[in-house]
């Protein structure tokens, strides 16, 4: 029993600081207290445009082009390829010309800042291929778990 203790004191220490990174990720990205997997499911959309652009350019900065599989990422949310290739491509050029004329060097967070404007551009283009495939609502609320306090 006594040796667990340390087991069990190390434990609880490491829940204590994932409680703390989730209240500090809470603050600084304005997540509400009372959010739910509605809310959760909603910003899903978010989230997979902007990996399937981080993707892309990745593939675009690798390899020089976007691999199929990201194609296909880009696609199933609505982003045409070519329109996505050219946005990406547009956004290296301008980096390459930060570094090669300006001698500036471009940080993360000015990839983050490309990203969030990818969501902006595209975010609301997944809802052509729902109503292309006949889906009117991706996400059902009434089958998710929801706070009744907000809903």
């Amino acid at each position: 029993m006594e040796s667990g203790k340390k087991y069990i004191e190390g434990a609880l220490k490491e829940i204590g600081i994932f409680q703390d990174a989730y209240e500090e990720i809470k603050k600084n990205n304005n997540i509400p207290d009372e959010w739910d997997e509605e809310d959760a499911e909603i910003d899903e959309i978010r989230h997979h445009i902007r990996q399937a652009f981080r993707q892309s350019h990745r593939d675009m900065i690798l390899n020089g082009s976007i691999s199929q599989g990201n194609a296909e990422y880009l696609e199933q949310y609505g982003i045409h390829l070519q329109t996505a290739r050219n946005f990406i491509a547009t956004y290296i050029a301008g980096v390459e010309k930060m570094i090669n004329e300006d001698g500036k060097m471009p940080n993360i967070d000015h990839l983050y800042e490309f990203l969030d404007n990818c969501v902006e551009v595209f975010g609301e283009e997944y809802i052509k291929v729902m109503h292309h495939i006949g889906i009117t609502e991706l996400v059902r609320s009434e089958w998710l778990f929801k706070n009744s306090v907000n809903k």
